[in-house]
């Protein structure tokens, strides 16, 4: 995880704008020719920036494309809400709170790596690995407040999953409604589920 910027922090912020840059660079490219024709070399040199530097600042191809600064944004929002609610209900807000206005205004770029995502095998099964690290630090996030392991990794799971569903309605949607929205109904939805 990329450590969230202070505002005196001009190391970490210009880090998090060259992988912004990076990151449209590829997003332009994949588009363009397809995620599979594009190489890493051919990425570093739309972004004007070395190879070395991508893998470093990404570890992957496909982390070009699954890459955000959200987690911690969506890990401290939860946190602040489990002091005064329920693990899902704190959950449910705090995902609103960090990704729904993070979303709406980044929603040009998060729409794009959806889109690349939904056609793209390998970037698919990497999502996979990433659902599984949002799990686990959700998993810390809930561990002060849910103390059965079972009930942190279930909880984990759901949210997991209710995220990725809502995105994927946002996306087929083609962002016409807010993502805090789809959030919010899908949320209503797993809580009616009992």
């Amino acid at each position: 995880m990329i450590p969230q910027p202070t505002p005196t922090d001009g190391r970490v912020l210009r880090r998090l704008e060259a992988m912004r840059r990076a990151q449209d660079a590829a997003l332009d490219l994949f588009e363009a020719r397809g995620f599979d024709a594009v190489t890493v070399d051919d990425v570093a040199r739309a972004a004007g920036v070395g190879v070395a530097s991508l893998f470093r600042n990404f570890g992957t191809k496909e982390q070009l494309v699954l890459w955000d600064e959200y987690d911690p944004l969506l890990f401290e929002a939860v946190a602040a809400h489990l002091e005064t609610k329920p693990p899902l209900e704190a959950m449910s807000a705090g995902v609103r709170d960090a990704l729904g206005s993070v979303y709406e205004k980044d929603r040009r770029r998060v729409l794009r790596r959806a889109e690349l995502m939904a056609k793209t095998p390998a970037l698919r099964l990497a999502g996979l690995a990433n659902l599984q690290a949002l799990r686990a630090g959700l998993n810390e996030v809930l561990a002060p407040k849910v103390k059965d392991p079972l009930e942190r990794e279930l909880l984990g799971a759901v949210f997991g999953a209710t995220l990725e569903v809502s995105v994927e309605r946002w996306r087929k949607e083609r962002a016409r409604r807010p993502l805090a929205v789809i959030l919010r109904e899908a949320f209503k939805g797993v809580a009616r589920l009992g």
